[in-house]
């Protein structure tokens, strides 16, 4: 917002991670969330919802959760993904990437921001209000991430790590 600035620590599921906020009006540096491993945020459009992703404290099975600009807990989709692989649509619709197969040895997000592994991604639809998934594309073996919706909101692309090619869903 013009008067909030978020700051967070990077990605790892070995250290605990944290989400701050500096209120420019005040010069106030506040802490919004953490500590959680594996931790990573996506903010809403409009600032007032986050979607943050973490792992259990051994840095496996990656799971989002949905936070107002307080840190206060809104809902948890039950969605094994990292923040990086959903894109907002409004602040009531979500669309991710969510990994078909998670292996259990895999260690969260560091071995996948490193590129040791991919993931094939089934595209999913989440009505936050009405806590309802919709399947949008389980075809293929894409590694989504990049997610970007049009302004008109019609079509969202991705790109597919595993050849960096981009592509194009129609949502509508």
């Amino acid at each position: 917002t013009p008067d909030k600035i978020a700051v967070h620590t990077p990605s790892s599921g070995f250290a605990e991670g944290y989400l701050f906020a500096f209120l420019r009006a005040s010069s106030a540096f506040n802490r919004i969330l953490g500590p959680f491993f594996g931790f990573d945020q996506l903010w809403s459009p409009d600032g007032s919802k986050i979607i943050v992703s973490a792992t259990n404290r051994g840095c496996r099975t990656p799971e989002i959760t949905i936070v107002d600009a307080s840190g206060k807990f809104l809902s948890n989709p039950e969605i094994r993904t990292i923040a990086e692989k959903c894109a907002w649509h409004t602040v009531k619709i979500v669309y991710c990437a969510i990994p078909r197969d998670l292996d259990a040895q895999d260690v969260w997000p560091d071995q996948y921001l490193r590129g040791e592994i991919n993931t094939a991604d089934q595209l999913v639809r989440i009505d936050l209000d009405a806590q309802k998934k919709d399947e949008i594309l389980n075809e293929g073996s894409f590694d989504m991430t990049n997610l970007l919706i049009t302004k008109d909101q019609k079509i969202l692309f991705f790109v597919n790590r595993t050849d960096g090619t981009r592509w194009r869903v129609s949502i509508q």
